[in-house]
């Protein structure tokens, strides 16, 4: 078995999108922002949690920082 396979066999097929995924999508409109702020390294993760908690979306900031860590390239 090559790595690549080996790599494929333990990618998970499907699964769940992150939270910080899900409320980006349901921002609409506000979700380009969010992305860009997600992106940059000028807000720390708590900042932003509690800037949406406020917005009646409940996240942690460690959910912030595991968006940060998997889904955000730069």
């Amino acid at each position: 078995m090559s790595l690549a396979d080996e790599v494929a066999a333990q990618t998970r097929k499907g699964g769940h999108r992150c939270l910080t995924c899900q409320i980006i999508t349901q921002l609409g409109k506000e979700g380009p922002e969010l992305v860009a702020l997600l992106s940059g390294q000028e807000y720390s993760n708590e900042s932003i949690a509690r800037a949406l908690t406020k917005r009646g979306l409940p996240v942690s900031g460690n959910a912030i920082r595991g968006h940060r860590m998997r889904c955000v390239t730069n």
